[in-house]
Formats: C-alpha cells, sequence, structure tokens
C-alpha cells in the first residue's frame, strides 16, 4: 500500500506495469480506497496459503455465509 500511496519511488518502478501507475492515480483522486485486510480476515488465503484447520473452516464458513 505504501508503494502504490508514494510517487516518489516513481524513479525506482519504471519497470512496473501500468496497471500500477492506473491505481496510483485512482488513489490519489479518491476514486478508490486501499484498506487493510488481516490475514486471519482474508477469504482469498483459502486458495493462497497452507492454513491450520480452524483458520481454513472459520473462512470457509465466512465465504459460504454459515457464521
Amino acid at each position: 500500500m505504501c508503494f502504490a500511496e508514494n510517487p516518489i519511488f516513481y524513479a525506482c518502478s519504471k519497470h512496473i506495469d501500468i496497471h500500477h501507475h492506473f491505481v496510483c492515480e485512482h488513489l490519489a483522486s479518491n476514486k478508490v480506497i486501499l484498506n487493510h485486510c488481516a490475514s486471519k480476515e482474508n477469504v482469498a488465503d483459502i486458495f493462497t496459503k497452507p492454513l491450520v484447520k480452524l483458520q481454513f473452516v472459520a473462512l470457509h464458513d465466512r465465504v459460504l455465509g454459515v457464521v
């Protein structure tokens, strides 16, 4: 998030795709707001990380609306 909000890093980031700069422009114009999502609340972790059973079940139930 800091990288996207800080234009000073631009000189070091010329290799980054146009999508990054698109997001930066929208952040600057307040069209997009980035929020931190803790890992224990991030349902995408089901697909991207090995989880202990308790955390997997909690996120799985949250996706299904069981909570």
